[in-house]
């Protein structure tokens, strides 16, 4: 990552190295439709989500001897859109009469 800070050269901007850990959190869901046959099934989910990304550990790469920045939790939200599809292999009646 490259993260800039005043007073580093070239351009104030030294290569650093985050770890973090990303907490996500579902805030609302809608599943419009969710369908069933015999060899199929199919289902649409909305999400609205919201989470935080919070840094553990910093450390910089390059240039040697640049000073380390401080780092903050990166709160985010967003919107996932998702459609599931299955097929099943065999008509699912096992040779029943």
């Amino acid at each position: 990552m490259i993260i800039p800070v005043s007073g580093t050269t070239p351009v104030n901007t030294p290569v650093v190295a985050v770890r973090s850990i990303q907490l996500e959190f579902p805030l609302v869901e809608y599943r419009p439709f969710r369908t069933f046959s015999m060899n199929q099934s199919s289902s649409m989910v909305v999400q609205l989500f919201g989470g935080v990304d919070i840094p553990t550990k910093v450390s910089v790469v390059a240039p040697v001897g640049a000073p380390e920045p401080s780092m903050r939790n990166n709160w985010f939200a967003g919107l996932r859109v998702s459609f599931d599809w299955r097929y099943y292999l065999g008509s699912g009646q096992g040779g029943h009469r």
